[in-house]
């Protein structure tokens, strides 16, 4: 996303709030809300190239645990793009226990109020382009983060639906995505 297009949703959430049907500005999932692992590991991945839906960006993530060599999103909702880069860095920077709390996965449950941890948003913030950075910035400091958004899955849910919801599966991601 350019600048501009971020400063117009920085704006678009000054005056307005983000709908819950899909379209442009609509609010995202953090997580799948879909079994993605348990049907993607009925097909062999492995050195393949896929086009995927954005969404949460776990379509994606399984993509490449299963052995995808190349994984294109695409979305109607400019958010996806960086959410999935901001997932990504999470990824990359923080170990398995930040990264659910990051996202607002704590005592295995679900809180939205609590997605982007202030706290831990720093560590992957060389991570991220400086747009991207300077969005998720705002949306923590202007506590906008529940207005993005929807509430998601629980810890158990999450680890049946995803490949890398387990410390073995997300460090191998880990490696992976480096």
């Amino acid at each position: 996303m350019t600048k501009k297009e971020i400063d117009d949703l920085k704006k678009y959430l000054e005056n307005n709030t983000f709908t819950s049907y899909f379209g442009m500005f609509c609010k995202l999932y953090s997580m799948t809300t879909e079994n993605i692992y348990g049907f993607l590991n009925k097909y062999d991945l492995k050195g393949k190239r896929i086009l995927t839906v954005a969404g949460s960006g776990d379509q994606r993530l399984n993509a490449y645990l299963l052995g995808a060599s190349d994984v294109t999103c695409f979305d109607i909702n400019p958010l996806s793009e960086l959410h999935m880069e901001l997932k990504d860095s999470a990824i990359k920077a923080l170990d398995y226990e930040e990264f659910l709390d990051f996202f607002g996965i704590v005592s295995k449950l679900y809180d939205k109020n609590s997605i982007l941890d202030f706290r831990l948003f720093d560590k992957l913030g060389i991570l991220l382009n400086s747009d991207t950075y300077d969005f998720f910035d705002y949306i923590i400091k202007n506590k906008k983060n529940s207005e993005i958004y929807f509430e998601g899955e629980d810890l158990d849910t999450l680890e049946k639906m995803n490949g890398y919801f387990n410390v073995e599966g997300y460090n191998k991601l880990k490696n992976i995505i480096k």
